[in-house]
C-alpha cells in the first residue's frame, strides 16, 4: 500500500469516512460579478447559496491570467513558470505530477467534466490522474467552431459520472464551466438589463452579456449543487433542460460604472483564525447545514477574471490589473465553520488545500499552503505576471515565446500592488483603489524600489522550467480563434 492510501485510512479512521472532494471551477468569473461578492445584483443565487455555508476569501488572486496555465499551476501547486506552462498550447511535462495522481493513488474515482478546448488533452495534458476526463466537445455556433461547452452539457455530463461512479469509492471530481468565457452569448431567460439595449453604450452592452452568462452558468451549477448537497442517497435531480424555468435574473450587468465589488475587497472582512495557526473555527456537530454533507468538500474558484474595458482593454491575459487577476475562492467542507476571510490566498494554493482537506499529505514540490490549516499571514508577498494570451501559428514558436521574458510582472503585499511592464511602475494601494485607478508611483519612489527587489528575488529563486509544445490541427486553430487566442 503507497503512502496516499495510508493516510487516507488514517483519515478516514478520524473522520469515519473518506470526504468526497469537488474542484468546482468557472472559466473568466470575475468575482464582482458573483453576489457573495458584492455583485448589487443577483447574478449569482445558487453560489451565493454555497458562499452562505463555506468559508468565503475575499483576497484571492490567479498566478497567470490564462486558462491552461492557471488551472495547471492550481492542480501541480506549483507556478506556471516553473512547469513550463506560461501560455495556452504547452503542455504539462510529463514529470510534473498532480492532486488528481495523489486522489487516485490513494484510492478514489476519479472524474474531470472539461468544457475549455485550451484543456483539452491533446492541448494541455493536465488529463494525469483522472479515471474520467470528459473532454469530448466539438460544437459549432452560427457555423463557427466553439472553443468551449455550454454549462448546461456539463452539468448533464456531472451528473452522468456521479449517477455511474462505482459507489464504494470516494471521488475526487473536477468540473470546469466556460460560459462567461468570450464570445459572450445572451440568454434572454438570463436577463441582467433594466433598460433597452438601443440605449445602452458599448461598454454596458457587453457587460450586460457577460452578467448573463454568469447568471446562466450560476443556474446549471445549481442543479449540480442540488444532487452534492442534497440530503438524499443518490444523484436524482431536475434535468439540466429546465433550467431556464427557473433563477431567471433581472439584473447585473454591472453597468453602473462600478467594479462591481460593492466595497468587498477583503478589508473589511475576519481572518477567522484564533491568531495561533491553528486553523478556522469548526462547525458546530449540531448545525443543520451538516447533515450528509459531512463527507463532503467543495473548492470553488475561478481560473482568472475579465476586464471588460477597464483601462481600455477587454479580454484577459495581457494584463494583470485586478480584474483579472482577482478570483473567488471558497471552501465547503466539514468542520468548517462558514464566514469570510481576508487572508492573501493565490493560485498554488488550491492543490495543497484540496488534498489536506482530504487528509492527504502535499505532492514533493508543491508551493502551495493549505490554506485552511495554515492560513497564510496577512503580509503575505505574492508575485504575479502574464506572458500574454495569444498563440502563434508558427511551429516552434510557443516554445520559444514560452523562454521569453514575462509581459508584466507585479507583487502584492500589505495591500499595495506595483505592476512593472520594463518602463514606467504602477503602484496601487488596493483597500482604497480597487479599481487601479489612482497611481502612487511617483509619490512613493522608495517604496516602489521596495516592491521591485520583491519581484527581482522571486524572479531568482524561481526557476524556468522546459516547455513542451502541443501540435495544432486546423480545428484546434479554429477553436482557439474563437476564444480569441490565434495571433
Amino acid at each position: 500500500m503507497n503512502l496516499a492510501a495510508v493516510y487516507a485510512l488514517l483519515y478516514s479512521a478520524l473522520l469515519g469516512t473518506a470526504p468526497n472532494v469537488v474542484l468546482l471551477s468557472v472559466d473568466t468569473l470575475r468575482a464582482d460579478f458573483l453576489g457573495c461578492y458584492g455583485c448589487p445584483y443577483p447574478t449569482s443565487p445558487h453560489v451565493d447559496r454555497l458562499a452562505a455555508e463555506s468559508l468565503v476569501f475575499d483576497d484571492a488572486v490567479c498566478e497567470v491570467p490564462l486558462t491552461a496555465p492557471s488551472m495547471s499551476s492550481m492542480l501541480a501547486s506549483r507556478y506556471p513558470r516553473m512547469i513550463g506552462m506560461t501560455r495556452n498550447g504547452l503542455r504539462l511535462p510529463a514529470g510534473i505530477q498532480t492532486v488528481a495522481q495523489e486522489f487516485q493513488n490513494a484510492g478514489y474515482f476519479t472524474f474531470c467534466v472539461q468544457s475549455n478546448w485550451t484543456l483539452k488533452t491533446k492541448l494541455s495534458h493536465i488529463d494525469r490522474g483522472f479515471d474520467v476526463y470528459d473532454d469530448h466537445f466539438h460544437q459549432k455556433r452560427w457555423g463557427i467552431l466553439k472553443g468551449e461547452r455550454s454549462a448546461d452539457e456539463v452539468t448533464r455530463i456531472a451528473l452522468e459520472c456521479l449517477r455511474d461512479r462505482p459507489p464504494e469509492k470516494p471521488f475526487f471530481a473536477w468540473i470546469h464551466y466556460s460560459d462567461p468565457h468570450a464570445p459572450y452569448e445572451f440568454h434572454k431567460q438570463f436577463a441582467p438589463a433594466n433598460k433597452p439595449r438601443l440605449f445602452m453604450k458599448r461598454t454596458e452592452t457587453v457587460r450586460r452579456k457577460y452578467a448573463s452568462e454568469v447568471a446562466f452558468t450560476d443556474a446549471q451549477i445549481g442543479l449540480l449543487l442540488d444532487v452534492l448537497l442534497s440530503d438524499r442517497e443518490g444523484t436524482e435531480a431536475a434535468s439540466p433542460d429546465k433550467s431556464g424555468e427557473s433563477g431567471e435574473s433581472d439584473g447585473s450587468d454591472g453597468s453602473d460604472g462600478s467594479d462591481g465589488s460593492g466595497g468587498s475587497d477583503g478589508s473589511g472582512g475576519s481572518d477567522g483564525s484564533d491568531g495561533s495557526g491553528r486553523g478556522y473555527p469548526l462547525r458546530e456537530r449540531g448545525d443543520p447545514a451538516g447533515r450528509r454533507r459531512d463527507n463532503l468538500v467543495i473548492l470553488f474558484v475561478a481560473d482568472h477574471g475579465e476586464s471588460l474595458y477597464e483601462h481600455d482593454y477587454l479580454g484577459h491575459g495581457r494584463r494583470i490589473y485586478h480584474h483579472e487577476m482577482r478570483i473567488p475562492f471558497m471552501v465547503y467542507a466539514p468542520g468548517i465553520a462558514p464566514g469570510r476571510t481576508g487572508v492573501p490566498v493565490r493560485g498554488v494554493d488550491v492543490g495543497s488545500t484540496l488534498l489536506g482537506l482530504a487528509g492527504l499529505q502535499p505532492l514533493p514540490g508543491m508551493l502551495g499552503v493549505n490554506v485552511i490549516a495554515d492560513p497564510p499571514p496577512a503580509g503575505r508577498v505574492r508575485v504575479v505576471e502574464t506572458y500574454g494570451g495569444a498563440v502563434p501559428k508558427l511551429p516552434g514558436a510557443r516554445k520559444r515565446m514560452a523562454a521569453a521574458p514575462p509581459q508584466f510582472q507585479g507583487v502584492i503585499a500589505d495591500g499595495w500592488k506595483l505592476i512593472c511592464d520594463g518602463a514606467s511602475p504602477e503602484l496601487y494601494y488596493l483597500p482604497e483603489d480597487p479599481g487601479e485607478l489612482d497611481n502612487r508611483a511617483t509619490a512613493e519612489t522608495r517604496r516602489v524600489s521596495g516592491m521591485k527587489a520583491l519581484i527581482e528575488r522571486w524572479d531568482r529563486e524561481t526557476r524556468r522550467g522546459a516547455s513542451e509544445e502541443a501540435a495544432l490541427t486546423e480545428d484546434d486553430l479554429r477553436a482557439l480563434e474563437a476564444l480569441g487566442y490565434v495571433e
